[in-house]
């Protein structure tokens, strides 16, 4: 023993020591035990950021700024953090976390779970839908031809309005068996007047007054010319010879194998 020490100083460094061991003692009693309730926090409770434990409440984990309808559906206590009380920090039950894995498994060097990212989506490919085909335009009308081998059909027309008219026919031609469209003859009103003869019982007709503010017409498309008078055979007609001189013609039947009349009523 070092001749300085003396009884009082060994006794004031026993009761440091034992001052020292009795303050560990108490600190390391004070502190709140986890308790053991068989779970841990979930990893990912609101699918953002992992919970813990609270160590001031055992038995609780702690999460904070989720949305208060996710606290409550852990049966949680949720604290406030903005005005609108929408969001804030979550205390809820250990109980509702992940049971406790009693060892990690052999392949896994934590115990912890793993977040698996969810799958990247990918959205399907494009079907190629094809275009509609446009459908062909309708055939043209094809003009019947019935001859009269007998002798040839002369075609009057009468005006029965009360206004004088311009007449053009389509018809077929008694001396070389072709169509042609051929006017104008002006026909006065209550007047009736042969325009021509032909030894097909069918012809399409067109009329109208001064000034097209009347005219009679119907669905076959054929040419004319103004101001006229002119004759257009088949192979002579073309969009350029008459882009804007068509007009829609009537059918015409022959009533007899002589006789044709064609009425322009008001």
């Amino acid at each position: 023993m070092a001749p300085w020490m003396n009884g009082k100083a060994l006794l004031a460094i026993a009761l440091c020591a034992s001052a020292t061991l009795l303050g560990l003692v108490l600190v390391g009693s004070s502190a709140p035990a986890i308790a053991q309730t068989g779970y841990d926090c979930p990893m990912q409770p609101f699918g953002d950021s992992a919970s813990s434990q609270m160590p001031d409440r055992p038995g609780w984990c702690m999460e904070g700024w989720v949305a208060r309808e996710k606290c409550d559906a852990l049966n949680g206590e949720f604290l406030s953090g903005n005005d609108a009380g929408t969001y804030g920090t979550c205390h809820f039950p250990i109980t509702s976390g992940q049971p406790r894995r009693s060892s990690p498994p052999q392949d896994s060097p934590s115990s912890e779970q793993q977040y698996t990212p969810p799958p990247v989506y990918t959205p399907p490919a494009p079907v190629y839908t094809p275009p509609r085909a446009t459908p062909p335009p309708p055939p043209a009308p094809t003009l019947r031809i019935e001859r009269n081998s007998s002798a040839s059909i002369e075609w009057t027309v009468c005006n029965k309005s009360d206004i004088k008219i311009h007449v053009a026919a389509y018809y077929v031609d008694v001396n070389n068996s072709r169509w042609k469209s051929q006017g104008w003859w002006t026909v006065e009103s209550g007047q009736c007047d042969a325009l021509f003869d032909s030894n097909n019982s069918i012809a399409y007709v067109y009329a109208e007054s001064d000034g097209r503010k009347w005219i009679w017409t119907g669905d076959t498309r054929e040419c004319v010319s103004n101001p006229g008078p002119f004759e257009i055979y088949d192979d002579q007609m073309s969009s350029s010879r008459c882009p804007d001189n068509v007009r829609k013609f009537s059918k015409w039947e022959a009533q007899s194998s002589t006789k044709a009349t064609y009425n322009f009523n008001p």
